[in-house]
């Protein structure tokens, strides 16, 4: 039989997913700036005056082309770490829903249920 599950449990859960949401998110908005800032360098190399400033713009392109790239991997990571903890999350409310009041709660007396 599986341990007994707590709504602590269920809220670290929520917590954890909703963090990683916001990392994936933050990361797609790094990945876009390196972007856009790699096709403005790209620009720039296209008008340069010189062959030499258009190979080390270029090259400042490539470098920001794979930060976004390493951006764009560490979002799909927080994505799936994110999908584990919303199935973790769904896992231990079914485990709640379906057992026994745990003995942090306790019933009042009323319909709801309260923390003692």
């Amino acid at each position: 039989m599986p341990a007994p599950v707590t709504e602590v449990e269920l809220m670290l859960k929520r917590k954890n997913r909703l963090a990683e949401e916001r990392k994936a998110a933050d990361f797609r908005a790094i990945e876009q700036e390196k972007r856009g800032e790699a096709q403005r360098v790209r620009l720039l190399a296209a008008s340069a005056r010189s062959g030499q400033i258009a190979k080390m713009r270029e090259t400042d392109a490539r470098r920001l082309d794979a930060e976004a790239d390493r951006c764009a991997a560490e979002a799909a990571r927080a994505d799936e770490r994110a999908r584990r903890f919303a199935l973790d999350e769904e896992l231990i409310a079914v485990r709640l829903a379906h057992a026994e009041p745990s003995a942090a709660l306790a019933d009042s007396g009323d319909s709801e249920w309260t923390i003692v």
